[in-house]
């Protein structure tokens, strides 16, 4: 359906009679987070253990009103109403999943609770006020009901002795008990009989929905925690506030002229050379929107393709944007950590680059990433947020520390002074009572001065005064707001003091939002990035790479994996040229072998090597591209059934890594297969062949190689003679693109090609090997020897 059809379409939806609108508004009350949270507090707990055995959802919403996500929408309300429900959907499968991996399988998260108080606020839910239990390696892993948790409360029922009513509640609140004075008095009398040693006492404060029943609040209740909602939670907020981004209109119904594609300010001859014609085009135009009057929303779309060098045009948009204005603050951020991280590490090496060229330290980059410290690499650790105003805070003290020894320090000098003037003074013939005196008393107040310095100091450092002085949240907010960058996962960048620094109330705003892998998220998350006070939006990403990680399928059939960037795309694609994308098709990675095909079927033939790459390659020993057939090794499926491994296969992969490995020495070695069950065989197959070494090798998933390269890359299908004729999602064309994409100099694909052949992506790699002659029929069986002749380049004369 074309865009046009599209406009036709909403256009009959948004010309309904006012009549008929004002019935519907008035008999439909606008979705809020408290409906999304009651209907979760609706489920009934059994359901869960229904879906272990049922393929059909339990009621959770309408499923006669949930539809396909559209280009483009009539309204908020409706566009609303469709995220609302793809989150249902979600987060019932989230919860579903976690309570089958977790909850079905281990009792750790599992407390005796005492109800200290109810409340039966308006509405359909109660508040019920708990205190558990918990040890101090529970305390220590934060294994203990907290907010933003999903449980499971098992109430029991007046006047009957053994009945139990389960149901979900939501924890609004928790409190920990930190001082151990406090222990004894907080735990209730209900559990002063359960073994409290080394306990620590949490209240927390639970919402469940009101039945009428009778409870016994008098006995002790069971408490089990089965999810943390609150990322979908912080979506479903983004999704219900979109009225208040400047990008709802973009959002709800886009349309061309909001998509900024003009030029802008040539690029400094400095930045320039490190750039190639595609990426200044775009970084000139992000400057320019950046730069521009007006505070009509500007976006911008960058298409890059495995090797293009995105991540190195996002640095180049930052540095060349604060060039021109450095008293400002972007936001740049992603999926994961590991995609943000590695901006991090880019922007960190160009702060190195800049401290060499001893620029000014205002001008220095300042980058601060937001989130959890221990979920950030090591190497970006110390731009934590958290590090950053610990440093501070140990930078001030230190300096009120060495004012206190320099008062000190003064006082004893003029101490001394006196003490010599005593000593002369008895030492003279003729004593001068008067000076003595007034020389004693100024001892004595010196004395007092130094007493009274030396005790500040120490109540500095160690009394609570020191503690007040560590409450450090205007430091956080300082910090934040002095930054020139600030990276964050998108689940991080709402957080609360995000929202106290550049909220709607703050004056303080970002210049420009850059969302990088804009691809791997959905549009409720990506929404978490357009709710702050910016006009200007950049979105970097590949479509033909991994979608975002959806865990219902039900959600993902409807459309929900599909991202924004995706939806811009499909929309901006069919207006007609020229298009308001900018797309990078020069790529420095692969050898032009392995791009032959990738480029060819997924990018129209536009995605080239540069210029040299072939030739730098040339000394490699290796054969470019390699496909191997092996016909005598069988799938088999893992003991649950959700994974797959080829034990034939898994040997034959580690036989071939000995062979490169015998070739190459140190040259970087990845092995990606689509399966957990076959990265543990290979792993295994790799100890054995390896002992000490195998742990030089990366095997990963498809989905954990994204964003990464390696010099030869051994990609294992694992899937052969399927007597359903199925293979499984190896056929997902997008992770095919990923794992034939990560390899610099050499790719060896292995697989039983007759199986593979039943995807039509596939069938057209299988082809295309077979045309440029790059296909080996070979056993599983086969030695490294053997191997390593075949994937050797031939002697040239």
């Amino acid at each position: 359906i074309t865009a046009g059809e599209q406009r036709a379409e909403f256009a009959q939806r948004a010309r309904a009679s006012l009549k008929q609108k004002k019935l519907e508004h008035c008999q439909r009350k606008k979705k809020t987070l408290e409906d999304f949270i009651s209907n979760i507090l609706n489920w009934k707990v059994q359901w869960l253990k229904e879906q272990l055995h049922s393929s059909v959802l339990p009621p959770l919403l309408d499923m006669d009103k949930v539809r396909a996500k559209r280009l483009m929408y009539s309204s908020i309300e409706e566009y609303k109403l469709f995220n609302y429900n793809f989150l249902c959907l979600e987060v019932w499968h989230i919860v579903f999943r976690n309570w089958r991996e977790y909850f079905a399988q281990t009792k750790r998260m599992t407390f005796s609770s005492a109800v200290v108080h109810h409340s039966c606020p308006p509405g359909d839910t109660m508040t019920l006020t708990c205190v558990v239990l918990v040890t101090p390696e529970q305390i220590h892993k934060s294994l203990y009901p907290s907010e933003g948790n999903l449980v499971r409360l098992d109430l029991r029922i007046q006047d009957q002795p053994k009945a139990a009513m389960p149901v979900f509640g939501f924890v609004v609140k928790h409190k920990v008990v930190r001082d151990p004075r406090l222990f004894k008095s907080a735990i209730p009398d209900l559990l002063q009989n359960i073994n409290t040693d080394g306990c620590t006492p949490v209240t927390v404060k639970i919402r469940v929905r009101a039945r009428p029943v009778s409870l016994d609040f008098g006995k002790v209740q069971r408490l089990s925690v089965v999810s943390k909602i609150t990322p979908t939670l912080r979506q479903m907020e983004a999704v219900l506030e979109l009225e208040k981004s400047v990008f709802a209109e973009s959002i709800v119904r886009p349309n061309v002229c909001h998509f900024w594609c003009r030029k802008g300010v040539p690029m400094l001859s400095t930045f320039k050379e490190n750039f190639n014609i595609e990426q200044e085009q775009v970084i000139s135009s992000a400057v320019g929107a950046v730069r521009a009057h007006g505070k009509e929303p500007r976006i911008i779309i960058l298409h890059g393709p495995p090797g293009t060098g995105k991540t190195h045009t996002l640095v180049g948009m930052v540095t060349e944007i604060l060039h021109h204005n450095s008293k400002q603050t972007m936001l740049i951020v992603a999926p994961s950590n590991a995609a943000v991280d590695e901006i991090g590490r880019r922007l960190l090496a160009h702060r190195q680059q800049q401290y060499r060229q001893k620029v000014p330290a205002e001008q220095v980059l300042k980058v601060v990433r937001v989130g959890q410290t221990n979920k950030v690499h090591q190497e970006v650790r110390g731009i934590c947020l958290e590090e950053l105003v610990q440093k501070n805070i140990q930078k001030e003290e230190n300096e009120r520390c060495r004012e206190y020894d320099l008062i000190i320090c003064a006082l004893e000098k003029d101490m001394k002074q006196c003490v010599d003037k005593v000593r002369q003074l008895e030492g003279s013939a003729t004593r001068d009572v008067k000076a003595s005196r007034r020389l004693e008393f100024q001892m004595n107040h010196l004395r007092a001065q130094i007493q009274q310095t030396k005790e500040a100091r120490k109540k500095f450092t160690t009394d609570s005064s020191a503690r007040q002085f560590r409450k450090f949240n205007d430091r956080h907010l300082l910090i934040l707001r002095n930054a020139h960058v600030i990276l964050s996962t998108l689940n991080s960048c709402r957080s609360r003091l995000m929202e106290e620094a550049f909220g709607r109330s703050s004056s303080h705003k970002f210049s420009c939002v850059l969302l990088d892998e804009a691809t791997q998220c959905t549009e409720a998350e990506a929404l978490l990035s357009v709710q702050y006070q910016t006009s200007r939006l950049i979105l970097v990403g590949d479509p033909m790479q991994l979608p975002a990680t959806v865990i219902s399928q039900d959600a993902a059939d409807y459309g929900f994996q599909e991202s924004l960037f995706e939806r811009f795309y499909k929309y901006l694609s069919q207006e007609g040229d020229p298009k308001p994308i900018f797309t990078l098709n020069e790529q420095r990675r692969m050898h032009s072998e392995i791009c032959w095909f990738p480029s060819n079927y997924f990018y129209g033939g536009k995605l080239r090597p540069v210029v040299g790459l072939d030739a730098s390659y040339a000394l490699f020993p290796l054969i470019p591209y390699l496909v191997f057939n092996i016909e005598d090794s069988h799938e088999v499926s893992e003991g649950t059934g959700m994974s797959w491994l080829n034990r034939g296969e898994a040997a034959f992969v580690a036989h071939l890594c000995l062979a490169i490995s015998q070739l190459l020495g140190d040259a970087s070695l990845g092995v990606i297969t689509p399966y957990q069950a076959q990265k543990a065989a290979i792993t295994e197959q790799l100890r054995e062949c390896f002992a000490p070494q195998a742990a030089n090798f990366d095997v990963n998933t498809v989905d954990g190689f994204q964003g990464q390269e390696r010099d030869v890359i051994v990609l294992s299908c694992v899937r052969a003679y399927n007597p359903r004729g199925s293979i499984g999602f190896v056929a997902d064309a997008r992770r095919l693109n990923v794992a034939i994409t990560r390899a610099r100099k050499a790719l060896y694909i292995c697989g039983h090609l007759e199986s593979l052949k039943d995807s039509d992506e596939w069938k057209a790699l299988i082809s295309d090997a077979y045309c440029r002659s790059k296909v080996r029929d070979i056993s599983a069986k086969c030695s490294s020897n053997v191997l390593a002749d075949i994937i050797k380049k031939p002697c040239s004369n």
